[in-house]
């Protein structure tokens, strides 16, 4: 079914937006990928999107940082945190765009920031152990890790990265 929708995604809007659902629902890494049909669909006339373009916004926005593409990293970014002033699923992404602009200590920052406001955010702390682990701050993210595992004991794959 997956290999279809990628076959079907050129050529209809539809079967684009349903290849980006699924690579959601899937949890399929491709940013490459996400932005060609992404960014088609943003590229088009995005109000026949409706409600989904916010979706489509955060993955392409996701994607773009993935490959460094500034212009549609800020451009996705700006859009959503204009729609969602104070989302935390905006901030996370702020996060992930100024790690992708090597503004570390900013997304440290922001991470922070998600975690002092709502500390049972799984994804904002995973985040934090991501970005202290790729600044090769081991010791630090060893602490983070404990301390998510203090709040969330069953996590198979935070025990896997002790």
């Amino acid at each position: 079914e997956y290999e279809a929708l990628v076959a079907q995604a050129p050529t209809s809007s539809g079967a684009a937006l349903e290849l980006l659902l699924a690579m959601r629902q899937h949890k399929i890494r491709q940013p490459e990928l996400v932005m060609m049909h992404g960014g088609r669909l943003l590229n088009g006339s995005h109000r026949k999107l409706g409600n989904d373009v916010w979706t489509v916004l955060e993955q392409v926005g996701m994607a773009a940082a993935d490959l460094g593409l500034d212009g549609w990293r800020d451009y996705c970014l700006q859009k959503l945190s204009h729609q969602f002033p104070g989302s935390v699923r905006v901030e996370r992404l702020k996060g992930i765009c100024q790690e992708s602009d090597g503004k570390f200590a900013e997304a440290k920052k922001t991470y922070f920031g998600i975690l002092t406001d709502k500390p049972e955010d799984t994804a904002a702390q995973k985040r934090l152990i991501s970005h202290l682990k790729s600044r090769g701050k081991n010791s630090e993210a060893i602490e983070e890790i404990n301390r998510y595992l203090d709040q969330f004991s069953t996590d198979v794959e935070a025990w896997h990265e002790l």
